[in-house]
């Protein structure tokens, strides 16, 4: 994706990009530095006023620019984190439903796996019944959300694991954490 159509640019620049700029408070400086212009430019005379227009629209040109070229940037960036992480959506193919059994299925696996061995994890799933077993448990982690890929490999496996693990908190809040699903109100 080497263009992005000026059309979906201009209209995201005009829409998303304004709104944010909005929160921003970017109308207020915007209005400070028309402020002291208006006050600056009493003073000049004709020819530095001409030479002042001719700054200030090269000024807005830039800045348009650079707006323009940030906000495609940002797009292009955003595409290719979510191809290198495989954001597209493979990942989050498991309803809420779907998680929450499969939370049952590795709490109830660490429990025999801690009943039969003495340990809550085993490390070689090919090696016994109980392995296999905690192969199941392998989708909660596939079956995350694809935010976390965006952590990196590492760092996504600790945050999952630690949502699994999560002392006290029931299957069904540690799925909506998994599948980065918020409450609405």
């Amino acid at each position: 994706m080497d263009k992005l159509s000026d059309e979906i640019v201009m209209n995201r620049t005009s829409e998303a990009l304004e709104e944010e700029l909005e929160k921003a408070g970017y109308r207020e400086k915007l209005k400070e530095i028309t402020g002291i212009t208006k006050i600056w430019r009493k003073g000049m005379s004709k020819e530095t006023l001409k030479l002042y227009d001719k700054v200030e629209d090269k000024v807005i040109q830039y800045i348009s620019l650079y707006t323009e070229t940030a906000y495609k940037l940002g797009v292009k960036d955003g595409i290719k984190i979510g191809v290198e992480q495989k954001a597209d959506g493979d990942k989050t193919i498991l309803s809420m439903e779907d998680m929450v059994h499969i939370i049952y299925i590795y709490d109830a696996v660490k429990k025999l796996n801690c009943i039969m061995l003495g340990e809550e994890e085993v490390y070689d799933k090919e090696e016994s019944v109980l392995g296999t077993l905690w192969r199941i448990c392998d989708l909660a982690y596939n079956g995350a959300s694809c935010k976390f890929g965006l952590l990196g490999e590492d760092e996504a496996d600790e945050r999952i694991s630690y949502i699994l693990d999560k002392p006290g908190c029931t299957p069904e809040a540690r799925a909506a954490m998994l599948l980065c699903i918020t409450k609405k109100g």
